[in-house]
């Protein structure tokens, strides 16, 4: 893996770039926005130990709050996804395995697998977010509603990602 670290630190440093700048105020029908910082926590290789994923969602949720001014909501939910990250793969494991030293792009693990992996984590990624947000369960719905879209908006802008940039 100290072999793929430059590309990964790369991937990190664009997509949260592509965040900051291009993301950040994008609103689908003023309800869905596209948090697309997360896929580098998506395609970080399978046998990557859970203390480091973890450590890399503090750093990557914490870089999110300083430019979003969020207070450590981005941390949190970055952390508790990569908490249920190994469980997730557990979840959804392919017939024959994986290759533990492979990333889980799109064209590797096929369209199926990655749309249930990347449904899966960015729901909730985004229903965490949204949830640590609003801090009340009163407007329950609204905030589902408001995560499942953004989970929606999100996955098909890194299908789209994944289409044009990360090509075997």
């Amino acid at each position: 893996m100290i072999e793929k670290y430059p590309a990964i630190l790369i991937r990190f440093a664009v997509y949260l770039l592509l965040q900051i700048v291009f993301f950040k105020d994008i609103a689908l029908f003023n309800r869905a926005v596209c948090l697309v910082y997360i896929l580098p926590l998506l395609l970080l290789p399978l046998n990557t130990k859970p203390w480091q994923l973890m450590l890399i969602a503090f750093a990557l949720g914490f870089l999110t709050d300083v430019f979003y001014a969020t207070g450590g909501l981005h941390t949190a939910a970055c952390v508790l996804l990569a908490f249920a990250r190994p469980y997730i793969l557990n979840l959804i494991v392919p017939s024959g395995g994986y290759d533990m030293s492979a990333e889980p792009f799109l064209f590797l693990m096929g369209m199926r697998w990655f749309l249930t992996y990347g449904f899966i984590t960015v729901a909730l990624h985004h229903l965490s977010l949204f949830l640590f947000e609003s801090l009340t369960l009163t407007n329950i719905f609204q905030t589902i509603l408001t995560a499942l879209l953004s989970s929606l908006f999100t996955l098909t802008v890194i299908v789209i990602l994944q289409v044009l940039f990360h090509r075997n």
